[in-house]
């Protein structure tokens, strides 16, 4: 989960720590540590890795180049923290892999956590214009923030992730900078975060040939690397535990796991090379029977393994019952376009990048005029979620955008059919064939109807690549239950 933390030392130097030439992150990836980040850092002039000077001087409110204040009030906030973390199998692939590999992941992160910030930037942050009852929200198009990449935990396991530190300031459409109207970056994290890993994990299935599964949670992984395996490597969350677990704590809140954090936190480690880090990792994972070359097998049959109907082609299909599922717990029945992005990034296993999830959104909950921050306009759950028919007609939804955009055509029509002929019995199909009413009933503007939309459906099918038999087992234009069987 994306985390969002409020910064009130205007220092920075819990980040800034991370520069020194004998930090672990510095030993980990040298002088891209850190980068600039939000559309606004070119306008101030940052480019390329942080400087500490220009950085302090942002977190206080003022030009990180000529020292002058761009905002006139005092601000207790003086920025905010996202932390991107990646799945722990992503972390143990990052620390024992080879080399190749562990840049590739890398790579992957960076540009997950990069389609993040930006989609973080676009619809979830606005600045405050007015006062009162004539407060307006703005779109804020001049974010300025920082990203500190850390691949070890203090406990000095593989932990891959990203503290992206935003300013508490931003030029609004008015041109004017102010502080920001937080709101919105707590109301789209879970949006931001499903983004991020689904990317995440598009991104490594493409370059890897990763797998992802599915436990029984619903927690997704790297399929091949053993849940004991994930244990050898997570010492700082058992440490957490611990402490809770003397203390009584039956149920973990996030306040007191947060207490807990801070209590077991030592202080980190100075002076690591690279290669004593990647020899600490690769002596845990052999002694649990995991080390280099069974990662290398593992990607290696993952990617013999990919079948057709597992590929990356568009027209692989989300997961509908997960989609719906975490859409239905939006409250009173309604949900916004974050909340789109939230359950299709998180049902689709095998992952798709940032652009074709947003693009996918738009189909589902388009909107003539985008709304900045928590300004989003609420949906009823009904437009949101496909007609059974459609699904049991043509399938689940394929996640590419061309191929959605054709299923969604198809789909209309079949809906439309069945409000121009009243279909409304879910309990009697309508298909041509031996298990639907008889053809000859039909009057013939129906029947002529009816062959038009049997033949889109045969077509979306096979451009989906889907079965278009009508063998008893196929799916049909049927509006219920199979009668076949």
């Amino acid at each position: 989960m994306l985390r969002v933390t409020r910064l009130r030392d205007p220092t920075g130097a819990y980040y800034l720590a991370d520069l020194r030439a004998d930090s672990v992150e510095f030993a980990l990836f040298g002088e891209d540590v850190s980068a600039w980040v939000g559309s606004g850092s070119g306008d101030l002039g940052l480019f390329g890795k942080v400087s500490p000077e220009s950085f302090a001087r942002l977190l206080s409110g003022r030009h990180p180049r000529v020292d002058l204040a761009l905002t006139g009030t005092r601000r207790s906030v003086c920025g905010f923290d996202l932390t991107f973390c990646a799945p722990k199998s992503v972390s143990v692939l990052f620390g024992v892999g080879s080399r190749s590999v562990s840049e590739e992941v890398l790579k992957a992160h960076r540009s997950a956590v990069g389609h993040a910030v930006d989609y973080v930037e676009r619809r979830g942050l606005a600045v405050r214009r007015g006062s009162r009852d004539e407060r307006t929200l703005l779109g804020a198009d001049g974010v300025v923030g920082a990203s500190f990449t850390h691949g070890a935990s203090r406990a000095l396991d593989p932990h891959l992730h990203s503290h992206v530190v935003l300013a508490n300031l931003a030029r609004g459409e008015d041109s004017r900078w102010s502080s920001i109207d937080a709101r919105g970056l707590y109301a789209h994290a879970s949006a931001a975060d499903g983004l991020y890993f689904a990317h995440l994990r598009d991104r490594l299935s493409t370059k890897l040939g990763v797998i992802w599964a599915q436990d029984q949670n619903g927690r997704i992984d790297i399929r091949g690397i053993d849940p004991l395996v994930l244990g050898a490597f997570s010492n700082r969350q058992a440490e957490i535990r611990e402490h809770l677990s003397e203390r009584g704590s039956l149920v973990s809140s996030r306040r007191a796991r947060d207490v807990a954090a801070l209590a077991t936190r030592d202080p980190k480690e100075r002076g690591l090379t690279v290669k004593q880090l990647h020899d600490i990792w690769s002596n845990k994972a052999s002694s649990v029977g995991f080390d280099r070359n069974e990662l290398e097998v593992t990607l290696e049959l993952d990617g013999l393994d990919r079948r057709p109907d597992q590929g990356l082609s568009g027209s692989i299909p989300v997961d509908e019952h997960r989609y719906a599922s975490l859409l239905v717990v939006s409250p009173h029945a309604t949900a916004t376009r974050r909340d789109v992005v939230k359950a299709w990034s998180n049902s689709i296993l095998q992952g798709a990048s940032a652009a074709d999830v947003e693009s996918c959104v738009d189909l589902i909950a388009h909107e003539n005029v985008a709304e900045p921050g928590v300004a989003e306009t609420r949906r009823a759950l009904s437009t949101l979620l496909p007609s059974n028919d459609a699904i049991r007609v043509l399938g689940p939804r394929p996640i590419g955008v061309d191929q959605h955009r054709l299923w969604r055509r198809t789909a209309e029509s079949i809906d439309a059919y069945r409000r121009r002929w009243e279909v409304n019995d879910h309990l009697i199909g309508f298909e041509v064939g031996e298990s639907g009413p008889e053809i000859a009933k039909f009057p013939i503007k129906r029947l002529a109807d009816h062959i038009e939309l049997r033949r889109a459906v045969d077509e979306t099918r096979r451009d989906l690549g889907r079965d278009v038999s009508r063998d008893r087992s196929a799916p049909s234009l049927s509006a219920g239950r199979d009668h076949s069987r």
